[in-house]
């Protein structure tokens, strides 16, 4: 558990954002190339490890490792203006956020809020940071990208919580299963994607896939987790979400489900009638098709700083992926 709780501690406050992920790809390739036979970063920073077969087949698991973002849409008054992606705007106000530069310089800086004193007389909507200096002193530009700061924080024993658990809480799960398969020879070769830009709508992971055509695909991501109003199903710490809908594939679901059955893996069933949400629905789609499936680990608010997650989760997860590469 400790392991784990030093792998997300590490990996959920680095700073990703969607188009900036080559450094935090650069951090997962040492710490895993030691385990696979090839380990390399591709042009826009998507993380390819492999490890050779018995068979000329290929299965690959995948995980995203980007998160969401803010952007600099002007700057005004000593203050940089920020526009958000994917971002619920009522949750910014006094949050501590990073602008990332694309050399990897950091500048740390705050979102700010108007007194509620002085709320009635100010009109104003724009979200703005304040970095302590004129932005454009410090070189920042129209264009840059901004993510939260976030701190990473144990709740109730294995409960944890940090931002980016969407979806790098899959971080240690590939970490672990990595270290499991290290000396083992399996009928298929393995290859372990850790895509980029997947919040902006998958187009890393297409690439890649595209190129690497595997015979079968597990996608890993966070699913909505069950929180106070939510109507969600899905609950953490009650073993990994298995993707069951029209675009994800039977048998590999089935085989999933029958795995936990068979060593008594907690795990929960993810009806997805429509598209998931996740990289699956552009890779299933390439060439002739490829069959997918969806594992995914469940967190409270998603797209917050303050996502909430389950280590027993990750370990079980961990576990089913195990023996399902077990299996031929």
């Amino acid at each position: 558990m400790n392991k784990i709780i030093k792998i997300l501690k590490e990996f959920t406050t680095f700073p990703s954002p969607s188009g900036y992920e080559k450094f935090l790809s650069q951090k997962i390739k040492e710490k895993i190339e030691k385990y696979l036979d090839e380990v390399k970063i591709d042009g826009i920073g998507n993380l390819i490890g492999i490890k050779r077969g018995k068979g000329k087949k290929k299965i690959m698991i995948s995980s995203h490792i980007d998160e969401i973002f803010m952007y600099v849409k002007k700057i005004e008054k000593k203050f940089a203006i920020v526009g958000t992606y994917n971002i619920d705007k009522k949750i910014l106000e006094g949050q501590e956020v990073i602008l990332l530069k694309e050399n990897g310089k950091k500048i740390e800086g705050v979102i700010g809020s108007i007194p509620p004193h002085l709320k009635e007389e100010v009109k104003e909507k724009e979200i703005f940071v304040d970095f302590g200096e004129n932005p454009e002193k410090l070189g920042i530009k129209i264009g840059d990208i901004i993510t939260f700061k976030g701190e990473f924080g144990i709740l109730n024993k294995t409960k944890i919580f940090s931002k980016s658990l969407d979806a790098r809480i899959c971080i240690p799960l590939i970490f672990l299963l990595i270290e499991k398969i290290n000396k083992k020879l399996y009928h298929k070769e393995l290859i372990f994607l850790l895509n980029v830009q997947e919040e902006t709508g998958g187009y890393g992971g297409l690439v890649r896939a595209f190129d690497i055509y595997p015979d079968e695909c597990i996608i890993l991501d966070a699913t909505f987790g069950k929180s106070f109003y939510d109507k969600e199903e899905i609950e953490i710490g009650k073993g990994p979400a298995i993707g069951i809908g029209p675009f994800i594939d039977k048998k590999i679901s089935q085989k999933m489900i029958r795995i936990c059955k068979k060593y008594k893996i907690p795990y929960q069933i993810e009806v997805l009638p429509q598209r998931t949400g996740t990289d699956l629905d552009r890779i299933s789609l390439l060439k002739e098709g490829i069959p997918c499936g969806l594992l995914s680990i469940p967190i409270r608010y998603m797209h917050t700083p303050v996502e909430v997650g389950d280590i027993n989760d990750i370990k079980w997860g961990a576990k089913l992926l195990e023996k399902y590469l077990e299996e031929k």
